[in-house]
């Protein structure tokens, strides 16, 4: 064994140097624990003008636009005029362009099936036939389902400060906010 202070050898069964007198513990091993290992100081999110987290705030948007329309405009209004964050626009942005997005594929589709049903409801009045056209339920709900899974990924992702790139969105908010 060698002393750690002096590095001069000593016995494995010795409770000090005889060369320096450093002390060691009680099997001969040196109380020297070394240097620590270097931790990185946690990554800190900026805060809002609220006092949260601006990835907390971007979590309630995308929280929000699975409950109400009104409910996430009204908070990308906020943080479109209030908040300096770019990254918190562009999720705000991104949150209220998904909502919109799927509402009007769900309103196509539900014209669609008016349109379907109109037209079924004819033929059948006129011809007798028993035809009922329609949109496949089940394409709709996986549409619902698609919805809700996105969303909430992206909410928790937000808590992150990720998410997922819209290029056209993101290119906006870098350029002109």
């Amino acid at each position: 064994m060698f002393c750690t202070n002096c590095g001069n050898n000593i016995p494995d069964n010795s409770q000090f140097c005889p060369h320096c007198g450093k002390q060691f513990g009680a099997q001969g091993q040196s109380s020297y624990q070394g240097q620590p290992q270097y931790q990185a100081p946690p990554q800190v999110q900026p805060r809002t003008r609220l006092g949260i987290t601006v990835g907390m705030l971007g979590a309630v948007v995308w929280f929000s636009a699975l409950i109400d329309p009104v409910l996430v405009t009204l908070l990308a209004i906020y943080v479109l005029f209030v908040e300096k964050d770019k990254w918190l626009k562009g999720t705000a942005i991104k949150a209220v362009v998904s909502y919109f997005g799927f509402f009007f594929v769900f309103q196509v589709i539900d014209g669609i099936n008016y349109a379907l049903g109109a037209f079924t409801h004819f033929f059948n009045y006129w011809f007798g036939a028993g035809w009922s056209l329609g949109f496949p339920v089940m394409l709709t709900n996986i549409l619902y389902i698609a919805r809700i899974v996105l969303f909430i990924w992206s909410a928790f992702s937000a808590f992150k400060m990720k998410g997922f790139k819209i290029r056209r969105i993101d290119e906006f908010v870098e350029n002109h906010m």
